[in-house]
C-alpha cells in the first residue's frame, strides 16, 4: 500500500501531552517552516484539528496568526470537520444537528436545544451544553431562556450578562457584555445551560432559546451553533430543533480565507480484516458522493468553504502500534497487521 506523497519528508512537532492551546499550535507551525526553510525545501502543514467555536468569518486572531506564516512555498492544509448531517447514507446514522439560524426582521425567533434523558455527574459545574450566538454588530438582539417547563429562566438585551438559577437548571448568559467583537465588528452572546449547584443539573427536554430584536439597524440576521455539551449518550445526544440547517459547519481554523479546508468523499466502504475477513462499514453513501459527515459550508459572511473534497471514508492508513484506540475496534484493522481503516476529514485533509 502506497499512500498519497511517498517521496516526501516528514516534520512532526508534539503539541503537547493530552492537549495543546492554540499559542503551541502556532509555534508548531512557525517551527516546521523554519526548519524547513533552513533545509530549502517548501513545506506542507496538516491541521486536523477543529472547533465549533467562533464567528465562523476567519477573523480570529489564531486564523489570522496562520494565515500570517504563508508565504512563497508554505501551504497550511485544515480538515473542514466531521460535524455533517448530510442524510445521503443508508441506514441513517445517529442525526444531531449543531446549527441554527434566523432573522428577526421575521419577528421574534425560537429554537430548541434538545436534552436527551442522562446520567448526571456528582458535583457541581460538571453537566453543561453550550452555544453560541453571533450577530450583526449594527443590531441589538435580547435573549431568553425557557427551560422544559416553560418557564422563563433568564431574558438579557447586549451588553450585560447573567446567572439564573431554576428547579430545571442553571442558566449563563453573557451577551456582548464588553461590546462588539474587535476582530469582526460582531456581537456574540454565549449561552450555556449548566449545574450551578450540585443539586441541579440541567433538565431533559425541550430548552427554549428565544431571539428578538430591542433596537438597532443592523441585518437582523443570526447564527447559532452548539458549540459544546457533555449531555448525553452515543444514542442520545444533545441536539438543536427549529430553524436548524446543515450549513455553516466547517470547523475553526478551517474558516480562514488563504487556508485549503479539506472535506471528505467517499471511494470505498469495504477491507480486509483480521484474517483476511471480509469487513464493511455499515453506513454507506453513494461512492464518490460527499461522506454523510463531512461538515458542509458555507462561512457566515457567505465566503465558499471547504475549498476541496479528498477521500476520507475507509482510508487505509499506517498504524500505529503503541496507539490503544484499535483495541476496542479490531475489525477496523488491516489483514496485515500494519495498516489501520480511519475515517474522516482528518484522513482526507493529508
Amino acid at each position: 500500500i502506497v499512500g498519497a506523497a511517498p517521496e516526501s519528508d516528514l516534520i512532526v512537532v508534539k503539541g503537547g501531552d493530552t492537549g495543546y492551546t492554540s499559542d503551541r499550535l502556532l509555534d508548531g507551525v512557525a517551527y516546521i517552516f523554519a526548519r524547513a526553510a533552513e533545509l530549502g525545501r517548501a513545506a506542507v502543514v496538516n491541521l486536523s484539528v477543529g472547533t465549533q467555536t467562533g464567528p465562523h468569518d476567519g477573523s480570529t486572531v489564531f486564523e489570522r496568526g496562520l494565515e500570517n506564516l504563508l508565504g512563497p512555498g508554505r501551504i497550511i492544509v485544515v480538515a473542514a470537520g466531521n460535524q455533517g448531517n448530510n442524510r445521503n447514507e443508508m441506514p441513517a446514522f445517529v442525526r444531531q444537528s449543531l446549527h441554527a439560524m434566523g432573522d428577526v426582521d421575521d419577528g421574534q425567533r425560537v429554537h430548541e436545544l434538545i436534552v436527551p434523558d442522562y446520567a448526571a455527574r456528582e458535583g457541581a459545574v460538571n453537566d453543561a451544553a453550550v452555544l453560541e450566538l453571533w450577530y450583526d454588530g449594527a443590531d441589538e438582539l435580547t435573549v431568553s431562556v425557557r427551560a422544559p417547563s416553560g418557564a422563563l429562566v433568564a431574558r438579557l438585551p447586549p451588553g450585560d450578562s447573567i446567572i439564573a438559577f431554576s428547579p430545571e437548571g442553571a442558566v449563563f448568559i453573557d451577551n456582548a457584555a464588553h461590546g462588539a467583537d474587535p476582530n469582526n465588528g460582531d456581537r456574540l452572546a454565549l449561552i450555556s445551560v449548566f449545574d450551578a449547584e450540585a443539586s441541579g443539573p440541567p433538565a431533559a427536554g425541550a430548552w427554549r432559546i428565544e431571539v428578538e430584536r430591542t433596537g438597532g439597524s443592523g441585518s437582523g440576521v443570526y447564527h447559532l451553533w452548539l458549540v459544546g455539551s457533555n449531555l448525553g449518550r452515543t444514542l442520545g445526544l444533545p441536539t438543536l430543533r427549529t430553524g436548524t440547517t446543515n450549513t455553516h459547519l466547517v470547523a475553526l481554523p478551517g474558516t480562514a480565507g488563504r487556508l485549503i479546508t479539506v472535506g471528505a468523499h467517499t471511494t470505498r466502504h469495504t477491507w480486509l480484516g483480521p484474517g483476511g475477513a471480509p469487513q464493511a462499514y455499515p453506513f454507506q453513501e453513494q461512492l464518490g458522493d460527499l461522506a454523510h459527515f463531512s461538515s458542509p459550508g458555507p462561512r457566515r459572511d457567505d465566503a465558499l468553504k471547504p475549498d476541496l473534497t479528498a477521500p476520507g471514508k475507509v482510508v487505509l492508513a499506517a498504524r500505529s502500534h503503541s496507539a490503544t484506540l484499535w483495541e476496542g475496534l479490531p475489525t477496523f484493522i488491516q489483514a496485515d497487521g500494519e495498516h489501520s481503516v480511519p475515517f474522516g476529514t482528518s484522513m482526507a485533509t493529508p
